[in-house]
């Protein structure tokens, strides 16, 4: 086609490399990632035997490549790191990618992502106003004490005796309810109390 031999090389060869990389990842990559996606299952067990085979044959490679890269950083002054270099951006990205491919929840990654962001925050912003703490008395009234908690969506309260200076413990309103028509037993100083958790709100 009239093209110099020498151009036509370069041209051959970069085509090749361009056709090779292209199967590469298609046929290497790509492909069977959709594949072990879709049926993790079932390829899992097509090649677990064959890939621990090979990983048993290529151990003393491995191991060798890994000796001789340890005893040259040690030449270099290099100190090994044994921990994880696992970053929080890596696992929020893997639960991303769950999350699309349908194998985990979008409720699940949302709990996930929520207990990152507790470390970002004061454990006082995640408390409640000491006036807005719904406590139960037992110097009140039973009818009193059940009103509070009628009105309240919280399950457990502080039992206080004359006020919050003095908690007593923590009760299960639904045993205390269950227990006082089993029982007739109405009195919260009787009831089976937890023990109070103090957190200091500088954590």
């Amino acid at each position: 086609v009239g093209v110099p031999e020498k151009t036509a090389g370069y041209a051959a060869t970069g085509l090749v490399v361009v056709v090779i990389t292209y199967f590469s990842i298609v046929v290497g990559e790509l492909v069977p990632k959709r594949l072990g996606q879709s049926y993790p299952e079932t390829l899992a067990r097509l090649v677990a035997r064959p890939i621990n085979w090979l990983a048993l044959a290529t151990k003393p490679f491995v191991k060798l490549l890994s000796v001789s890269t340890q005893a040259l950083l040690r030449l270099l002054g290099v100190k090994e790191n044994t921990a994880s270099a696992v970053t929080e951006a890596e696992i929020h990205a893997v639960l991303a990618e769950g999350t699309s491919a349908g194998v985990i929840e979008s409720h699940e990654h949302q709990m996930v992502r929520n207990v990152f962001r507790l470390d970002d925050r004061q454990i006082g912003s995640l408390m409640v106003p000491r006036a807005d703490v719904v406590v139960l008395d037992v110097e009140d009234s039973f009818e009193e004490n059940l009103r509070l908690v009628e009105s309240s969506d919280h399950g457990r309260f502080p039992v206080v005796r004359g006020g919050m200076e003095n908690v007593l413990g923590v009760l299960n309103a639904r045993q205390w309810l269950s227990r006082s028509l089993r029982e007739d037993v109405r009195d919260l100083s009787a009831q089976p109390l937890q023990s109070a958790l103090y957190v200091p709100e500088t954590i």
